[in-house]
């Protein structure tokens, strides 16, 4: 295959693979997601260049800025999509209210990593403590506020934003 072709069809792998990680968390549960996120990672390293040339340093350095920035927004509205949907399932009721500002702490964070995520590119050793900061806090946040959410689902895309990110700088 030539350059573009085979950067395309990378490309298409990564997509067809985000959309077997969606099919797999809402039809099969949490082993296929597991297994789709790792088939995924393998994707994602043949698409940022781990093998590859090394005249195309430069090419491959920018795409994989683009890969991380695209898990870490990923994350960030999985992690705010878990954290508002607790928060309208059991927000109102008074059960929780003593625990309700737990509830928009973790509303807040996924936010906080979103704003690491665009400055990735540019600082990614800060923006990469504080996405995983963010990220964890935001886990143990919606745990103590409400169990039944797929917030661990965000963590995997935040680690790989934060692995292709701080790879990027080494390569």
């Amino acid at each position: 295959m030539k350059g573009n072709q085979a950067k395309w069809a990378l490309w298409g792998l990564v997509v067809l693979c985000l959309g077997l990680v969606g099919l797999a968390f809402f039809v099969g549960g949490l082993i296929p997601t597991l297994a789709t996120l790792l088939l995924l990672a393998l994707v994602v390293a043949l698409a940022t260049g781990v093998v590859g040339s090394s005249e195309r340093r430069s090419n491959r350095t920018r795409t994989q800025g683009v890969i991380a920035v695209i898990f870490g927004l990923v994350g960030s509205v999985l992690g705010f999509w878990s954290a508002l949907s607790a928060l309208l399932a059991v927000g109102t009721d008074p059960m929780y209210h003593e625990h309700l500002w737990v509830g928009w702490v973790a509303l807040l964070l996924p936010v906080l990593a979103f704003l690491a995520t665009l400055w990735l590119r540019a600082r990614p050793l800060p923006a990469s403590l504080l996405i995983l900061v963010s990220g964890l806090g935001g886990f143990v946040c919606i745990n103590l506020f409400f169990i039944n959410t797929f917030y661990a689902v965000a963590i995997p895309f935040w680690v790989l934003a934060v692995g292709v990110g701080l790879a990027r700088t080494s390569s």
